[in-house]
């Protein structure tokens, strides 16, 4: 007895051979199903990968989504970094997250930006004695990045734009890290393992952000002469609105213009201001809606 697939598809017993006619359609349909199923293997794959890299809230205002959610966000998008930087991930912890979250409400607070907290300080003058007040109760290496930003995203690209901040998000002997975050003052404090040789491996620090790379402002510049205030303004992206605002500390007034960047990714937007000093700030504007950008002080 001879087996064979019959026409209708399923496994039996030998059958009446197929005429030519037939067998042309039968090898029709299954290069039509081949070619259907190869597409599919093809967008499917992409698809997952870039699933992958998107971290929900990375571009959200903190104080909009509220520190839970903004601390989910930044460590999906740092160890998403680090993932790309071949150096593993990290996990966060409560009471590393407590400790960074009293530093910053404490620099706030007492006005003053440093990772040594001026005396008194209730929770220690470092942070590894932050840390250890927090509860933590091993012997650690710990080190810490201090910043700000009004979202994850900017948080940390500011930070991997650093070289010193840079190495220390991605230390290859981080185990544990906490973010703290308090009117737009960032902290994030860091455990590595005391057996792990702190030796930095040979990274590109700093560092683009290689994740959710929506347009950001990466480099602003205010140049002054006179009464003429020039800002020159550099994103990762071409043709983009940014919105450009002054704010003249004197009469505290707001100026505001609107430029689209070369194919360079620059723009120019020029003010006349008064007064010894002020401040600048560029947003990416994206839909009608501001989602990132940078600030200076002009003098």
């Amino acid at each position: 007895m001879r087996i064979q697939w019959e026409t209708g598809g399923r496994l039996g017993v030998a059958q009446r051979p197929m005429l030519a006619s037939q067998r042309m359609v039968m090898i029709a349909t299954l290069a039509v199903a081949l070619m259907v199923f190869a597409v599919v293997m093809v967008t499917s794959v992409p698809a997952a990968q870039a699933a992958g890299q998107q971290c929900a809230n990375a571009h959200a205002n903190i104080n909009k989504i509220g520190i839970n959610k903004a601390r989910t966000a930044f460590y999906c998008l740092l160890n998403e970094e680090r993932k790309v930087a071949g150096v593993g991930i990290v996990e966060s912890d409560s009471r590393i997250e407590l400790a960074a979250q009293r530093h910053s409400q404490d620099m706030v607070k007492r006005d003053y930006f440093s990772h040594a907290a001026p005396a008194p300080a209730p929770y220690g003058r470092f942070p590894a004695d932050r840390i250890e007040a927090a509860g933590w109760p091993y012997d650690v290496g710990a080190s810490e990045t201090i910043g700000g930003g009004p979202t994850p995203h900017w948080v940390l690209s500011s930070w991997l734009g650093s070289r010193g901040h840079c190495q220390i998000l991605m230390y290859h002997g981080v185990d544990y890290v906490g973010l703290g975050w308090y009117r737009g003052t960032a902290t994030l404090d860091v455990v590595s393992d005391m057996r792990n040789d702190y030796v930095v491996r040979s990274l590109a620090c700093p560092r683009k952000m290689q994740t959710n790379n929506l347009p950001t402002v990466s480099k602003l510049k205010a140049v002054r002469r006179g009464k003429r205030l020039t800002v020159r303004v550099r994103t990762n992206q071409p043709t983009i609105k940014v919105r450009v605002e002054i704010y003249v500390t004197k009469t505290k007034k707001t100026l505001r213009k609107v430029v689209r960047t070369n194919k360079q990714g620059g723009a120019t937007a020029r003010f006349r201001v008064a007064g010894p000093k002020g401040f600048v700030n560029a947003d990416v504007i994206i839909g009608g809606k501001v989602r990132s950008g940078r600030a200076t002080m002009y003098r």
